[in-house]
């Protein structure tokens, strides 16, 4: 799953959307009993999120800084 979401994050089109869905899946906002989700490899994401950091789109900063958040506050074993 990890690796579908790198390559989405590589495409211009699937940028934001990705970003997005990986703040919606690290939140797990949508669960009843709010557990974590296992996702494995997830730092294996944080390169191309550095990346995205250095971007001037303003829409795109935003959404790496939150999914970055996100990930870090709620799987900081793998970071």
């Amino acid at each position: 799953m990890i690796s579908i979401f790198n390559e989405r994050l590589a495409n211009d089109l699937t940028r934001d959307a990705t970003l997005k869905s990986l703040t919606k899946i690290a939140g797990n906002t949508g669960s009843r009993d709010r557990q974590i989700i296992a996702i494995a490899n997830l730092s294996s994401l944080t390169p191309r999120i550095f990346e995205l950091l250095h971007k001037a789109q303003r829409t795109i900063h935003l959404n790496s800084l939150e999914a970055l958040h996100t990930m870090v506050a709620r799987y900081p074993a793998q970071f």
